[in-house]
């Protein structure tokens, strides 16, 4: 249609209908939505190719799609130039291949079937005069492309033959070029997070495509076509001549890389399937090799390489990491048995830690080296950012967790005395409410262990707030507790009562006045305890019968009990 617009009711439409409901098993309701919503790239035609994504959506072009992986469905009118209408729609001729067979399709009706029948002149009798030829070279040139864009979808670069040596310069320049300049940094550059699988497989088919590249550079076809350029001392031949240059030192970088990138990546593969606690005593043998990598490579030992490789490898650590703690399950133990999570927890602290120890370790021993071999001079947070915000997401998730343990102490604590069952009710209500935020953390969706995760901080900050108002109330009631509290023992009680909870800093911090006071009570009746001691041995000297030092014993005793009594007056 002139519009562009299709209409799923039209009847023109019906067998591609048919065709692609059974080629890609679709709902008829989904090949509706999708001609609603879809129109071809050129609006003066029908459509004609339609491919489906694994999505799965149709999509529908004029050309042959270059992205696709699953099926591509190809169309065809009865003939160029006659319009399809509802009674020859049904002459309309399909074909489904895979995706990734659609260009050795194109390759293999353009090679096999267009070109002879071109190359011969009997068929183009009727032709007007030029054209056969203008049809030929469109025919080449659509084989090339055909060729160049199959071999980059298997990451390989195709160096067409075109006929004059202008267009194979131009080609083979551009097509290079655009290969040479292809860097494992683009990864980490588009906030990816690569693994350091990336950085080896990126190298691995560099190699591979280099020798394919070579391979084709130095075919009679390409050789014999230098020499021709080079004889008639054509400007084109400066043009191959850098792109052979180009290519052999790609290809003796890719080599030394390559090789020297080996045992790092044996070393690095039992890490995935190795139990986590067993990881931190690996991190300097695997630190210690990126360093001897560097000294060893001719050409790895440049920031810009082994600055890509050290980010991939904290990927690597904060995804194993996040796979030990159960990703978004990771805050399910707040209700259940918080204690062993928040072990986890800190040992996952502690070994992300440790890789930057060990950094800075293998930095300073390249630091000691004589001579002028290269030194890990760039900045650490160059390498560090991601693993950085990761540990801040950590430590958020073990304060939680240590929270959750401290405030535990609160469940079943009671108080005695004249004002013991107010204040027992007092903090009954804070361990409630404690329990109803971290009701909220449990029940939330959000991945805890996503530094680009939006909803845990938020989470955190009214979670932390709320501890803090909680915090605060618990001290007005610890002091006045303290307060009435007149001897150790009861003083003591209420310490082995709340244990950690009264380490908090909060806490600490506005009951610091109410620990002297216990300190200096303590201090006291020690002092005291001390001097009746001395002077029950003094009379302990001077007794020489039984009992008498009998007698002195129970002086003692009678002492110290007095000692404690007297604070209740």
């Amino acid at each position: 249609e002139r519009s562009g617009k299709m209409d799923p009711k039209d009847e023109r439409l019906d067998p591609v209908m048919n065709f692609a409901v059974k080629s890609f098993r679709l709902d008829p309701d989904k090949w509706q939505q999708s001609v609603l919503r879809s129109r071809p790239e050129d609006a003066s035609e029908t459509p004609a190719p339609s491919s489906a994504t694994p999505i799965p959506v149709l999509r529908f072009s004029l050309g042959f799609p270059r992205d696709v992986t699953s099926k591509v469905l190809c169309v065809s009118k009865p003939s160029r130039g006659e319009a399809v209408t509802k009674d020859n729609a049904k002459q309309l001729m399909f074909v489904d291949v895979p995706g990734d067979a659609a260009l050795s399709l194109v390759t293999a009706l353009t090679e096999e079937i267009a070109l002879p029948l071109l190359g011969n002149g009997d068929n183009c009798l009727d032709w007007p005069e030029g054209m056969p030829e203008e049809v030929l070279r469109y025919m080449e040139l659509l084989k090339n492309q055909a060729q160049v864009v199959k071999a980059q979808t298997q990451g390989r670069t195709f160096l067409p033959q075109p006929g004059l040596a202008k267009d194979a310069s131009e080609i083979w320049d551009e097509l290079v070029g655009e290969f040479l300049k292809q860097d494992s940094a683009e990864l980490v550059l588009e906030q990816t997070r690569p693994l350091p699988d990336e950085e080896f497989n990126f190298w691995e088919s560099r190699l591979q495509n280099l020798v394919f590249i070579d391979k084709q550079l130095k075919s009679p076809k390409a050789q014999q076509l230098a020499a021709t350029v080079e004889n008639a001392q054509s400007v084109y031949s400066s043009t191959l001549k850098q792109i052979c240059s180009s290519v052999q030192s790609a290809l003796k970088e890719a080599e030394d890389i390559t090789h020297n990138l080996r045992p790092l990546q044996k070393l690095l593969e039992p890490l995935k399937t190795l139990d986590y606690s067993q990881l931190k005593d690996q991190v300097w043998t695997m630190m210690e090799e990126v360093r001897l990598l560097w000294t060893r490579s001719q050409f790895y030992c440049k920031p810009c390489h082994v600055v890509v490789l050290l980010q991939e490898i904290s990927n690597l650590f904060i995804e194993l990491s996040r796979s030990f703690l159960g990703h978004g399950q990771v805050l399910k133990g707040l209700v259940s048995d918080p204690a062993p999570v928040f072990e986890s927890v800190c040992l996952c602290i502690e070994t992300l830690e440790r890789l930057k120890v060990c950094f800075r370790g293998c930095r300073a021993k390249l630091k000691e080296q004589s001579g002028n071999a290269p030194k890990w001079d760039f900045p650490s947070l160059l390498i560090f950012v991601h693993l950085d915000r990761f540990l801040q997401q950590l430590g958020r998730i073990r304060e939680v967790y240590r929270v959750t343990l401290d405030m535990s102490y609160l469940d079943h604590a009671t108080f005695s005395g004249i004002n013991g069952k107010k204040w027992t009710g007092l903090i009954e209500e804070v361990y409630s409410h404690f329990l109803d935020q971290v009701t909220v953390l449990f029940e939330s969706e959000c991945d805890a262990t996503d530094p680009d995760d939006q909803v845990f901080p938020e989470l955190w900050a009214h979670f932390h707030s709320q501890v803090q108002d909680l915090e605060s109330r618990l001290v007005t009631v610890f002091s006045r507790a303290l307060e009435t509290r007149t001897i150790s023992t009861s003083v003591g009680k209420i310490l082995q009562m709340f244990g950690p909870l009264l380490k908090r800093p909060l806490i600490l911090e506005k009951l610091h006045r109410h620990i002297n006071s216990v300190w200096n009570m303590i201090h006291r009746e020690v002092e005291q305890t001390e001097l009746i001691v001395q002077n029950q041995i003094r009379v302990y000297k001077r007794s020489r019968e039984q009992n008498q030092i009998y007698s002195g014993l129970r002086t003692t005793l009678n002492a110290l009990m007095f000692n404690q009594i007297k604070h209740f007056s």
